[in-house]
This record gives C-alpha cells, sequence and structure tokens, in this order.
C-alpha cells in the first residue's frame, strides 16, 4: 500500500513538473521599412510587471537591446515611444493575430503573433498593413505552395475588414 501511495505521489509530481514546463510562447515581427525580425519567438511572461501578459510584454522581450523599445503610462494607457531603435513622436502600429489591437495592454496567450510597425507616412499615415493569410506554411522541397497576401482596412462604418490583395 505504501509503495502505491509513494509511485502516484511521484507520478503526479512528475506530471506536476512537466505541465508547469510548458512554456507559452507567442511570434513577434517588427518593422521599420524593412522587416527588422519576422515571426520572432519569445517565451510569454509579465515583462513590464503590470500582472498579465500583453503585446507590451511581447515586444519587450522580442527586443534583444532593451535600448531599441521604449513604452510609457499615458492618461490613454500604455503608449509606445521606441520601435526597433525609432522614436518619432507615437506614429507605431501594432496587431494581434492580424487585427488591430485596441491597445499595448490588451492580453495575449499561447500561439498569438503580434505585429508592430514604425508609420512610414507620419503625416496621412496611409500604410496599408499586408499579411500572408497564413503565418507558416510547410511544404517539402521543390512542392509548389500557394500564399494569399491580405490587406487590412476600414470599411464606411469603421469597421475593420481584411480582403487579398490584388
Amino acid at each position: 500500500m505504501k509503495r502505491a501511495v509513494v509511485f502516484i505521489f511521484i507520478i503526479t509530481f512528475i506530471l506536476g513538473i512537466s505541465v508547469c514546463a510548458a512554456e507559452e510562447k507567442a511570434y513577434v515581427t517588427v518593422s521599420n521599412e524593412d522587416v527588422v525580425f519576422a515571426n520572432k519567438e519569445v517565451v510569454l511572461k509579465d515583462a513590464d510587471g503590470d500582472g498579465k501578459t500583453t503585446i507590451n510584454d511581447a515586444l519587450i522581450i522580442a527586443h534583444t537591446n532593451p535600448d531599441d523599445y521604449g513604452y510609457e503610462n499615458t492618461e490613454y494607457g500604455i503608449s509606445m515611444t521606441k520601435l526597433c531603435g525609432v522614436e518619432n513622436g507615437g506614429a507605431y502600429g501594432y496587431y494581434l493575430n492580424n487585427a488591430p489591437a485596441m491597445s499595448l495592454s490588451d492580453e495575449i496567450s499561447n500561439g498569438d503573433t503580434v505585429y508592430a510597425f514604425v508609420y512610414t507616412d507620419t503625416v496621412s499615415f496611409s500604410d496599408t498593413y499586408c499579411y500572408f493569410e497564413n503565418s507558416f506554411v510547410s511544404a517539402s522541397k521543390g512542392k509548389e505552395i500557394t500564399l494569399t497576401l491580405m490587406q487590412g482596412g476600414y470599411d464606411a462604418n469603421w469597421e475593420y475588414r481584411s480582403s487579398p490583395l490584388s
């Protein structure tokens, strides 16, 4: 009986460790006219100490050099002040799973994708967000694949819509 209890305890302990050891990851892409890094895998954690895992945390973790990313708390929430080393007065965009995010404080979870960019048009903000319909594709060498390039935008009611780019 003692052996059975000890055996069950050991198995429960081992299973508990392996469940706790599973790391949640997100994929971060950052661009500044050119792609700085694409689908960079980051292990999610609360990097800014606000008690939750957010877009801001993923961006902090993704920037290898901490001087290349900056943010501050403002009356509107967290605002980006620097992205991939560029300070341009706040002209940055960011998307979560290919949809516009409400805030850098939006929570993220395992498998999410974050895309952040420096606007090139800081006057009329005419930059168009484009992405491939599938973020990850597996193919064998010599095997043909088909990709669909999508563009995001807003309709007359300011609802976000994606459509294939012609």
